[in-house]
């Protein structure tokens, strides 16, 4: 039992674990501290069991400084002013699981840019958001899955690259949310530059490339993306995409397609500045039924832009007006 108060260099944190051994801590507090709580360096690994980390100046584990390893049990973090884990590798995520993120300043766990290519990753919904402080790559041999609820905000130039599978289905269940870390209306301020409105090219969005590429995107809401060429969701180079019972909502473009296929049912597509572009992608079915149609409106330029000679079928989709675009 230890309780670790008040400590914390500016420079440093109140625990800093940077031995070739393991670190082991149960039912400790690590609590005002005056700038980390716990700060791993060198690759070194440390397991916190039922403890509590709160009300520090910056983030209340920072494993940003190498390839940590974290084994983390019944730990609450609460009041910090940097994210709960800052600078997180993707291999870490399994032992987040049984954890409590509760309310903060700023909200959030910093995953570090990765490439995943194992057939079963999954990213679970914390309670708190991911915030993406690189770009996550599924290989094309891999897969990752985004549980019901997760939350993900993406720093600019920042989003997904997937050539093999990207799953992301909700049905019956709290949507999947992608959006901007400049969004504060998803746990506050998670950027840290106060209240501030996010705005369309906040972040990189999800690209879909190649033939063994696909996304299969179910209840999702999509917000805030497209920085340079991407959009919200891209699909391209033969690639495959499923959007049911979704949103997209202010992007610069909804969905580009090109040279692809894909599917967009049941879901809204409003206030974006293209609603979805597209380029040689006749396969792309777009509504096709009234039991499947979208809502196409309040996009600033065009709902959908086809600019190549193939024609799509968008029939059986609500424009804002019953006369249709």
């Amino acid at each position: 039992h230890v309780k670790l108060r008040y400590g914390g260099h500016p420079s440093y944190a109140a625990l800093i674990w940077d031995s070739a051994d393991e670190g082991v801590f149960d039912d400790c507090e690590i609590s005002f501290s005056g700038s980390r709580g716990a700060y791993l360096r060198y690759g070194s690994s440390l397991s916190l069991q039922r403890c509590q980390i709160h009300h520090t100046a910056l983030a209340a584990l920072d494993l940003s400084d190498g390839n940590c390893r974290v084994d983390l049990g019944d730990v609450e973090f609460s009041e910090h002013r940097g994210f709960a884990i800052e600078g997180l590798h993707p291999l870490n995520l399994p032992r987040l699981l049984g954890n409590q993120f509760h309310a903060a300043p700023r909200p959030g766990i910093s995953l570090l840019g990765y490439t995943y290519d194992a057939p079963d990753s999954v990213l679970e919904d914390l309670g708190t958001p991911y915030i993406l402080s690189g770009t996550q790559g599924v290989s094309a041999s891999a897969s990752l899955t985004l549980q019901p609820g997760t939350v993900v905000k993406a720093n600019a130039n920042t989003g997904f690259y997937v050539t093999g599978r990207l799953v992301a289905q909700a049905a019956n269940a709290p949507p999947i949310i992608f959006s901007s870390s400049a969004d504060d209306e998803l746990f506050g301020d998670s950027n840290g530059d106060g209240a501030t409105s996010a705005a369309p090219s906040g972040w990189a969005g999800i690209r879909v490339y190649g033939g063994s590429a696909s996304a299969h995107l179910e209840n999702v809401q999509i917000r805030y993306a497209a920085a340079g060429a991407q959009s919200g969701i891209s699909v391209e180079n033969g690639a495959y995409t499923e959007f049911r019972d979704g949103l997209l909502w202010n992007n610069s473009v909804g969905v580009n397609c090109s040279y692809s296929s894909g599917v967009l049912t049941n879901s809204e597509v409003t206030r974006n500045e293209f609603g979805l572009r597209l380029n040689n992608c006749a396969g792309f079915t777009i509504g096709g039924s009234l039991d499947t149609r979208n809502t196409l409106m309040a996009n600033t330029t065009q709902a959908v832009f086809n600019a190549s000679a193939p024609s799509v079928d968008a029939t059986y989709n609500y424009w804002g007006d019953r006369t249709g675009p």
